[in-house]
């Protein structure tokens, strides 16, 4: 009988391979896949440092990662939002060659905000039921009064809840207008090749999709595109 990590790998490299068809992608090297169960050890699959204590900390509340450095996927639940956003993570990173950006100061949180709405588009692609636990919460760009209030509230990390309600939203949206035919195939293969190389890009272009093609409230009357 098959592994329950080898299961999961085959499931990880179908939904690959699916994305690959579906806009036209380069081969990328396949990662290697696993799954938190009583035999998992971090030791064993080379896991230290920063990467071990985010792993360990998403693991425990049983969440998947992919692991940027070592091009792994840990799977901390069972089910396609899962498979499917971490594969959509590791297309994404291979593709546009983001490990080297994605920590770095210079447009973290745009940056950090498309990584994630790619990945929700990704598994809302193989799960359209999945919902976007973010909906509900003030935008801190568009609702600054009841974000202020919001975080009197509640204690948050405020990056972290800048790139996951801007990336879920984001990432509601571009699902929403991809299956509506309002954006193209192609428009999507390009956010998923393009590595931000230009300075003040990755700002464009998050400006581009929050404020313009996306159709959010306020948005500006642009449909220039940032090229890479």
């Amino acid at each position: 009988m098959a592994s329950k990590s080898s299961v999961l790998e085959s499931k990880v490299y179908d939904f690959i391979d699916e994305l690959a068809d579906e806009f036209d992608l380069p081969v990328i090297p396949l990662p290697e896949v696993y799954w938190v169960g009583k035999n998992f050890s971090y030791d064993r699959i080379g896991l230290f440092g920063e990467d071990r204590e985010d792993c360990k900390e998403k693991a425990s509340s049983g969440k998947s990662m992919f692991i940027v450095s070592k091009n792994i996927i840990v799977i901390g639940e069972d089910s396609p939002v899962h498979i499917c956003e971490e594969a959509t993570h590791c297309v994404h990173f291979s593709n546009a060659d983001l490990r080297s950006r994605y920590r770095r100061k210079e447009g973290f949180l745009a940056l950090n905000s498309i990584i994630e709405m790619i990945g929700f588009f990704g598994s809302k692609l193989q799960s359209p039921s999945r919902k976007n636990i973010y909906r509900a919460y003030p935008d801190p760009l568009f609702d600054r009064k009841e974000y202020i209030k919001f975080e009197e509230k509640f204690c948050f990390d405020r990056e972290n809840y800048f790139i996951y309600k801007n990336g879920y939203d984001m990432g509601e949206k571009l699902y929403d207008a991809y299956i509506s035919s309002e954006i193209s195939k192609e428009f999507i293969r390009e956010l998923l090749l393009n590595d931000f190389s230009k300075k003040g890009s990755v700002d464009l272009m998050f400006s581009y999709l929050k404020l313009g093609v996306l159709n959010f409230e306020n948005r500006l009357p642009t449909q220039t595109q940032v090229s890479r």
